[in-house]
């Protein structure tokens, strides 16, 4: 553990002890979009793709530039004491558009199913519904491994600093791949949560930003309710209850079939 990290750590603990005789209710609103990367100059077209592909690349160009840059998911986490849950309201896009394309958003943003996570017992749920089903999917988070950086910035109005890890992708259609992660956290909300499975910080994260094929998934909070009051938590029950390895290897299953992963 490097010097900047037991610092932060040693505050974070200060800070928790003189919390600990206060319940602290919060409830966060985030909102996710997908910033579309910038066009590498002076890019040579590959000539052996046929005139089909081509057309294909410009409606997928199209798509993308049009609809999948211009959504908007709405988020809330809310937490209370070592509890916590995470789930999408509602996306916006900018007029009604196919639920084919709102779902591959979801889909690339992680913005599907409800995430639950108890600090105490390390256990995670995701409620979730993939090819029409069901499914509660139940696993231990694992630590990140999180680097912490003299960064700063402010989300909110609060001061937030800098952490970045690299991580395993956790889907059927990407597995051993990695992905590279940066968050924001803040220290004046001591409570190690953030959104989707992200967490292990000392301080609440306000943004996360993955790098990914279709340009930087961006996630950043709008709104810090403080104290709210009659907040209620419930883990999710509903689907077929299965472990993060059983749904992984349920899904590439029905993949190979053709099926279409939400």
């Amino acid at each position: 553990m490097s010097r900047l990290n037991i610092i932060f750590l040693f505050a974070f603990l200060v800070t928790m002890n003189s919390w600990a005789q206060n319940n602290h209710n919060y409830k966060v609103t985030y909102q996710t979009k997908i910033i579309k990367p910038q066009k590498k100059n002076n890019t040579k077209e590959d000539k052996t793709i046929s005139a089909e592909e081509k057309a294909a690349n410009r409606y997928k160009e199209i798509i993308f530039n049009d609809y999948l840059y211009s959504m908007v998911a709405i988020s809330e986490l809310k937490i209370i004491e070592n509890q916590s849950t995470y789930k999408t309201r509602k996306t916006l896009d900018e007029d009604e558009i196919k639920a084919s394309v709102r779902n591959f958003f979801n889909s690339i943003t992680k913005n599907s199913g409800e995430y639950y996570y108890n600090l105490k017992t390390n256990e995670e749920l995701l409620a979730k519904n993939t090819f029409g089903k069901d499914f509660l999917i139940f696993n231990q988070r694992n630590s990140i491994s999180w680097t912490i950086t003299k960064d700063k910035k402010t989300i909110c109005n609060f001061i937030c600093y800098k952490a970045t890890a690299t991580l395993k992708v956790k889907n059927a259609v990407n597995k051993g791949a990695k992905k590279k992660v940066t968050v924001w956290f803040t220290q004046s909300i001591p409570v190690s949560f953030g959104p989707f499975d992200y967490s292990g910080l000392p301080g609440l994260i306000l943004e996360v930003n993955v790098t990914s094929n279709y340009g930087s998934i961006l996630t950043t909070a709008n709104k810090v309710d403080l104290n709210v009051k009659e907040l209620k938590i419930k883990a999710p029950t509903k689907g077929k209850k299965v472990s993060l390895e059983e749904y992984e290897k349920i899904s590439r299953n029905l993949l190979k079939k053709g099926s279409y992963l939400n």
